[in-house]
């Protein structure tokens, strides 16, 4: 017999539903931090919006990688603790798939180094945004290992800090033209305003 609730439960399991409310919590309390921390005149306007992109970025990250994933039914944890093979299938075997998926797993991270970079404004704000994407990548990789919804690889460790490394640089890069940008004009308002003395 047809039931409604079987067939939604089958299409979207409680699992699913329980992942997708840990997701949206995630970006709920980003807001919620950017806005707290800006009150507090912690954080100014960029550094708030940075913080909730971070959070809302870092919920997709999740959900693609751990969260909207079904977890695999079989006893034995999945790792792979070989650093740099997934480089030696790209160079060596020619694996186009192995050269899509790092691309992705630096790609997916770039946004994260970027944000991070912006958020922490401070002296240490290098490594600080480096030492969080190496984390919450290391925190996706546990998670896909206990919750059996991928495999732990070194190699994503890697390319996901590259990620946020070439992310750091490119905010770097960004806010060094900005300000080259800014004092240029300052400078030729400042001669005009001469001029019309």
């Amino acid at each position: 017999m047809f039931s409604p609730i079987t067939t939604l439960y089958t299409y979207f399991p409680l699992q699913f539903y329980i992942r997708i409310t840990i997701d949206l919590l995630i970006m709920v309390f980003g807001v919620f931090l950017a806005a707290r921390m800006y009150r507090k005149r912690k954080f100014d306007k960029v550094q708030q919006a940075a913080c909730i992109v971070l959070f809302m970025w870092g919920a997709i990250v999740l959900l693609f990688t751990v969260l909207g994933r079904r977890s695999h039914n079989d006893y034995e944890l999945n790792y792979n603790l070989e650093l740099f093979s997934c480089y030696r299938q790209i160079f060596v075997e020619y694996d186009k798939s192995m050269l899509k998926t790092a691309l992705q797993n630096i790609l997916m991270f770039v946004p994260i180094g970027f944000t991070l970079f912006i958020v922490f404004n401070n002296k240490h704000r290098v490594l600080i945004s480096i030492a969080v994407s190496f984390g919450l990548s290391l925190f996706i990789e546990i998670c896909q290992l206990f919750l059996k919804s991928g495999i732990f690889e070194l190699d994503d460790l890697l390319n996901n800090t590259i990620g946020g490394l070439i992310g750091i640089i490119l905010c770097l890069t960004v806010s060094l033209i900005y300000h080259k940008v800014r004092k240029n004009h300052r400078k030729e308002d400042s001669v005009v305003s001469e001029g019309n003395r």
